[in-house]
């Protein structure tokens, strides 16, 4: 990797896909809003930070986005984005992490945890059937993808230096 700029190496991030029994995802809003401001809703999303493993960095994500506790073990999806050829843009890999089911009450009940307050304006159940109208094309139907993955039970496990993560 000699002579290669260290800020366009590959970056992770943690995907986390909560949603209801009902065929509602939990999402959030950003306060920076891009120039599609219907399409600007995305799961609970967050950069893996130094000495963090996967599985952590997807219950950290899911805390500070939704104020939801509780163990990630497994993935649903992996999804690696490309650098551009130009250089301009790095690459990236989203691992879409299997954050669970939530039942009436508990979903009834989500609210912004006031430290997310300062980049997110908010959370929000999206019916499966209208996803298209909250997040991109691409979003939506990686969003499908892990969805179905659950149903199928394809989940896979999540392991740090060989151990399962911890439930």
């Amino acid at each position: 990797m000699h002579g290669t700029d260290p800020a366009l190496l590959t970056h992770l991030r943690v995907v986390v896909l909560v949603h209801t029994r009902q065929g509602e995802v939990l999402m959030a809003k950003p306060k920076q809003q891009g120039t599609n401001h219907k399409h600007d809703w995305r799961l609970p999303t967050g950069q893996q930070q130094a000495g963090e493993s996967i599985a952590e960095a997807g219950r950290r994500v899911l805390h500070d986005t939704t104020g939801i506790k509780r163990g990630i073990t497994h993935a649903l999806l992996i999804d690696q984005r490309l650098a551009s050829r130009d250089g301009k843009t790095a690459a990236r890999v989203d691992i879409v992490l299997d954050g669970g089911t939530v039942d009436n009450r508990q979903a009834a009940a989500l609210a912004l945890p006031e430290g997310a307050r300062e980049e997110l304006a908010s959370l929000k159940r999206v019916p499966v059937f209208n996803l298209e109208s909250h997040a991109p094309p691409l979003h939506a139907k990686l969003i499908r993808m892990a969805l179905s993955a659950f149903d199928h039970g394809m989940r896979v496990p999540l392991c740090a230096e060989g151990e399962p993560a911890p439930a």
